[in-house]
């Protein structure tokens, strides 16, 4: 069936995943090999590519090409971005170059979605992939764009999160943000979740190393969220 078709494609690459971690790369390319949907193969490829980076940069380049190669195959444009925006981060730190086109394909792709909410999702994981390889301003500048203020609350806390260490007074302020986003839901109840939503970015790293000032918005927007839930 479908469903056990994708079950076994997704356990491949887990399981190609953990030979790349054990450094077993060759095995991990001969199990990447048999996967047959051309997003979770360009996925595993991109892992195995950034791990061949330093002792084989040519098998790492190559596989990165095929990879690019393989998401050029995807028809759906909501698919092809997710699959870029993964290959993007998977080579930020060992191909930056091939990284940021990556990154400016699948922004090109945009257009082509139809329908506000699918685009807009699209945005959120483009600034996420961005802010993940490092590019916080462009993240802020992509999650900005969002109009629809569940996702742009969403958006600006996960950047809020992955900021909470390194510059705890933008996290704080995009943290800020984020909650007037929320407050602009005029559904109680999906401001409630929303809400929520933000908690559970400020709060998904270890709580024993988060600055005392997100900690305190995490707890004030669990607050709002269980009153207005």
């Amino acid at each position: 069936s479908i469903r056990k078709s994708w079950h076994r494609m997704t356990a491949m690459a887990d399981l190609a995943w953990v030979l790349i971690g054990a450094g077993q790369y060759d095995h991990a390319e001969q199990v990447a090999r048999a996967i047959d949907n051309s997003a979770v193969l360009a996925e595993t490829l991109g892992n195995l590519a950034a791990a061949l980076a330093d002792s084989a940069p040519a098998r790492a380049s190559s596989l990165a090409g095929e990879a690019e190669q393989l998401i050029g195959t995807i028809h759906d444009s909501r698919r092809q971005i997710t699959a870029l925006g993964y290959l993007s981060t998977a080579l930020a730190k060992s191909d930056t170059s091939r990284a940021q086109r990556l990154m400016n394909k699948a922004e090109d792709l945009l257009d082509a979605i139809d329908g506000l909410e699918s685009r807009e999702s699209a945005l959120h994981d483009l600034s996420r992939t961005a802010a993940r390889s490092g590019n916080y301003d462009h993240a802020e500048e992509l999650a900005r764009t969002i109009t629809d203020p569940k996702l742009l609350a969403i958006a600006l806390s996960d950047l809020a999160a992955m900021l909470s260490e390194s510059d705890t007074n933008r996290a704080c302020t995009l943290a800020d943000e984020a909650g007037k986003a929320a407050g602009a839901i005029t559904d109680i109840n999906s401001q409630a979740a929303a809400m929520l939503n933000i908690t559970k970015a400020l709060a998904a790293r270890d709580s024993s190393h988060l600055p005392e000032p997100i900690h305190d918005r995490a707890r004030k927007f669990l607050a709002r969220a269980v009153t207005q839930g």
